[in-house]
């Protein structure tokens, strides 16, 4: 470890061979994949990352510089926890400040992930000291509703209930409805030329959308969406009216969450329809044909996330296509002082 790189923390405990520092490039990525994965699963979050989704999340991500926002917690010289932050500007004239601290369970000593807590609230109170502009500025954390050491850190730093996301899954693919797209519209693969259109439309619909962001849905997000490892664009269904993108459903999947957890599951990720082309049964009928494809690869179970409060009354959608609520997630912010 270059002595360049390292940092002090006043407030952290005193534990014999604890020391931090900043990210050093690719060659950290495999300790800090195993760290994130061990922290959430110890927090109730069946989620797996894997080495490309690191490198490709730090290299494509706007607002954020991992050689001074990640920050590097090891135990006689290995690596136990991770901190991260990063900003987002939204539409609505708020600055959004993120960060989480993550924690392998064997070294959750009392004071610890706190002291990452503060890191990151520092760091980024820095940040938004150079941010002129007349947008309020919030923290925002992501916890899992259950109860668990996270959630329970984030709410005593004074961060409070702010939204609801819901992890909804279709526990099998039988007895999916037969479902017709308007007359005129047709199916079209995605491909690596046509892209382009998908993706401006994918972001055109989403805008609706509370986690929607510029910064989030720039240059850096469409080569994220081409590069991802997860991406099966031969299972996307995206619909068309002559040249124009209508609406489509963006699929992924992760073989090392099926392995884990033994499963087979796909995730629709992106299910978006243009707000001229919606209330015509679209996304219905999109998500019904997507169900179908997946059945007939060999998939077992479909899962996708939703804003509890979405305005386009998906969640009303996914229960009538037989999606059910799995988790909860709660954003929590409180202000930037």
């Amino acid at each position: 470890m270059s002595e360049r790189r390292a940092i002090w923390l006043s407030n952290a405990p005193a534990v014999q061979g604890l020391s931090f520092r900043h990210y050093e490039g690719d060659r950290d990525l495999p300790a800090i994949v195993d760290v994130l994965n061990r922290s959430m699963l110890a927090d109730d979050d069946e989620f797996l990352y894997t080495i490309e989704d690191v490198r490709l999340e730090y290299i494509n991500t706007a607002n954020f510089d991992p050689s001074e926002d990640v920050l590097i917690a090891e135990l006689e010289g290995q690596p136990v926890g991770v901190a991260y932050t990063r900003w987002n500007r939204k539409p609505e004239g708020v600055r959004l400040y993120e960060h989480h601290a993550h924690l392998v369970p064997e070294a959750r000593f009392p004071g610890l992930r706190q002291s990452m807590v503060l890191w990151s609230e520092q760091r980024l109170k820095t940040i938004a000291s150079t941010h002129q502009t007349p947008d309020s500025k919030k923290f925002e954390v992501w916890t899992k509703q259950s109860a668990n050491e996270w959630r329970e850190l984030a709410l005593a730093n004074g961060y409070e209930d702010d939204w609801h996301l819901f992890e909804m899954k279709r526990p099998n693919l039988e007895n999916i409805p037969d479902c017709a797209l308007p007359q005129g519209i047709e199916i079209k693969p995605v491909t690596k030329e046509n892209f382009g259109s998908v993706f401006a439309a994918c972001r055109e619909a989403f805008m609706d959308d509370r986690g929607f962001s510029e910064d989030r849905w720039g240059e850096e997000r469409y080569r994220e969406f081409l590069e991802h490892p997860k991406a099966r664009f031969d299972l996307w269904r995206v619909a068309w009216s002559g040249n124009e993108v209508v609406g489509g459903v963006g699929v992924t999947i992760s073989e090392e969450e099926n392995a884990a957890f033994a499963r087979k599951r796909a995730w629709a990720n992106h299910v978006f329809v243009r707000r001229t082309w919606r209330k015509q049964g679209i996304a219905r009928a999109l998500l019904a044909i997507t169900l179908k494809a997946l059945r007939d690869e060999g998939f077992e179970e479909a899962a996708l996330t939703v804003d509890t409060d979405n305005p386009s009354g998906a969640l009303r959608l996914y229960k009538q296509l037989g999606f059910v609520e799995c988790a909860e997630f709660i954003f929590v912010t409180k202000p930037v002082q």
